[in-house]
């Protein structure tokens, strides 16, 4: 489970920052300017309209045009989850995980 707004905060960030900068991520270069643009299109079709603390945690309030669609930015959303679990953070740098504890079964137990 993962909170998909704060991630698509993330992503969306990343998406609109300048191409190098740590966080960020870019695009292979493309034939034309208007190559990438059905999935920038799709990226940022939910805009961010508010974000406030609650006393149960930060909340996002998202909306998007009649008729858009955000598919390809629900995928890139799922992309930052499924790097942060693999231990990137949303700056790209490295997270420092701390070691878990082995869980044993009855079976290994008894050996």
């Amino acid at each position: 489970m993962f909170n998909a707004d704060y991630w698509r905060e993330v992503a969306q960030r990343a998406f609109l920052t300048e191409p190098g900068a740590s966080g960020g991520f870019t695009l292979h270069r493309a034939s034309t300017a208007r190559y990438h643009m059905a999935f920038a299109d799709q990226v940022v079709a939910e805009k961010l309209t508010n974000k406030y603390q609650t006393p149960d945690g930060m909340r996002w309030e998202f909306n998007h045009a009649p008729g858009s669609q955000w598919d390809w930015g629900d995928a890139l959303t799922g992309c930052w989850v499924a790097a942060a679990v693999m231990g990137l953070s949303a700056s790209g740098e490295p997270v420092v995980r701390k070691s878990r504890r082995k869980v044993y079964s009855q079976k290994d137990l008894r050996r």
